[in-house]
C-alpha cells in the first residue's frame, strides 16, 4: 500500500489534467446536505470526503467513480447506496463501513469509520473469517492511486489508450 500522503484539492487538481470528454464533476454540494446525511447515517462522514462534496459532489472518470450525495428524488448517491449495501443484500456490510466507489463488479471501497483507512469490501466474501482489505488512508491517497494512477497505466490524459 502507497502511504504518500495527498490532499484532497491536490488529488483534485490531478484530475482535472484528464480531458472534459473523460471526466465529469458534479456541482458542489453545501454543508446542510452533509449534515444531513450524517444524521441519516447517525456517524460523521471522514473530513477529506467533506472537502471533496464541497468542491465536487461526486466524479465520473473513463468508468471509475466516487460517489456524491444524491439531493433529490429518484438520484442514486451514498446514502442510497449505503442503505442497499446495508440492509438489501445477501452479504450486508457491517455498520462503519460507507460504500463510495464501486468497481463495476459488486464490490465497494469504503470508507472504514472504525479504523479511519479506506477499505475493498467483495460482496462474496465471508467476512467472519477475513477483514476487507486495507487500500489508502486517505481519499487523497485513493484518487491519486485507485483512479489516477490505475487509468493512466493504460490510457492518456486524453482517454486514448496508450
Amino acid at each position: 500500500m502507497n502511504t504518500k500522503t495527498i490532499s484532497i484539492n491536490d488529488a483534485i487538481e490531478h484530475l482535472k489534467y484528464f480531458s472534459e470528454d473523460v471526466i465529469e464533476f458534479f456541482s458542489p454540494i453545501d454543508i446542510y446536505h452533509i449534515i444531513s446525511v450524517e444524521d441519516k447515517l447517525e456517524m460523521k462522514l471522514p473530513q477529506d470526503y467533506i472537502d471533496f462534496l464541497l468542491i465536487t459532489n461526486g466524479v465520473l472518470l473513463m468508468g471509475e467513480e466516487i460517489l456524491g450525495i444524491s439531493i433529490s428524488e429518484g438520484n442514486y448517491g451514498l446514502i442510497e447506496t449505503y442503505y442497499f449495501e446495508h440492509f438489501e443484500v445477501e452479504n450486508p456490510m457491517p455498520k462503519e463501513l460507507i460504500p463510495f466507489s464501486p468497481d463495476g463488479f459488486g464490490n465497494h471501497y469504503c470508507f472504514d469509520i472504525i479504523n479511519e483507512n479506506i477499505v475493498l469490501w467483495e460482496h462474496d466474501c465471508d467476512y467472519n473469517t477475513y477483514q476487507p482489505k486495507v487500500v489508502c488512508n486517505t481519499l487523497g491517497q485513493f484518487i491519486q492511486n485507485e483512479i489516477i494512477d490505475n487509468i493512466l497505466k493504460e490510457y492518456d490524459f486524453k482517454g486514448n489508450k496508450k
